[in-house]
């Protein structure tokens, strides 16, 4: 078995009604290979703050998409708060918009995410759905140091073009 080689499942696409997800978010323009450390400091920042304030999430991390991926990614590392919880610095409130989207679920290892997205792509442009600028992913079980990837269970959602 070739250990470079990403494991995990992708779920067929289906179409979901979403309410909007007011957030916490730190934006940034970062490269492919900084994302893990975007996210790590990020997360940090919103989790502190809302420790500080005494406010708990309402749902768990989100990283969204304000750009395709190339050499640099537009990404949000955000968390879902209670309406009009304000930010501080570069923690900034933001929601996520309402309305139909594509989703996937990826069980499995990060690496397969440039697939679940892809499965989305084909899915869409094969059913004649065009999908939106923003896209995002929820991790349902955020993974640590000590976990295993192959449990990490990631929603990949779409928005389609209203």
């Amino acid at each position: 078995m070739n250990d470079s080689v990403p494991m995990g499942t992708i779920s067929e696409p289906t179409i979901v009604e979403i309410s909007e997800i007011p957030c916490l978010m730190v934006r940034r323009v970062v490269r492919m290979e900084d994302i893990p450390a975007h996210y790590d400091s990020s997360y940090q920042k919103i989790f502190s703050l809302l420790g500080q304030r005494g406010v708990a999430p309402t749902a768990p991390p989100l990283g969204i998409s304000f750009s395709m991926p190339s050499e640099k990614l537009d990404l949000g590392a955000a968390v879902p708060v209670p309406t009009n919880t304000g930010g501080e610095g570069d923690v900034e409130y933001f929601v996520v918009p309402g309305g139909a989207a594509i989703k996937v679920t990826l069980t499995g290892s990060f690496e397969m995410l440039p697939l679940a997205y892809g499965t989305i792509q084909e899915w869409s442009d094969a059913h004649s759905v065009e999908r939106g600028e923003l896209a995002w992913e929820q991790y349902m079980i955020m993974p640590t140091p000590e976990s295993d990837p192959a449990e990490n269970i990631t929603d990949v959602y779409w928005l389609i073009r209203a």
